[in-house]
């Protein structure tokens, strides 16, 4: 994820010079800047609630009874 991010920030500082106007240059950098991080964020909080998700289940212990039949398990919420 560092490389793309890495790369996106290298292009947009290239192309900058080639923009209309500066201001229009530094709000274009802005916006990729604060996509970049709004990325990230949501990559890193869904990679974070899947890896909480799998430990639960990964806790569970397995229940069965001489049939195969699993037992029905109780949810605490």
């Amino acid at each position: 994820m560092m490389r793309v991010k890495q790369n996106v920030l290298n292009h947009t500082r290239l192309a900058m010079p080639l923009a209309g106007s500066s201001e229009m240059s530094a709000m274009r950098f802005a916006v990729m800047e604060e996509r970049i991080r709004l990325a990230c964020e949501i990559h890193d909080t869904l990679a974070q609630a899947f890896a909480g998700i799998l430990l639960q289940l990964e806790a569970i212990p397995e229940r069965g009874d001489a049939g195969g039949q699993s037992a029905p398990i109780r949810s605490s919420v």
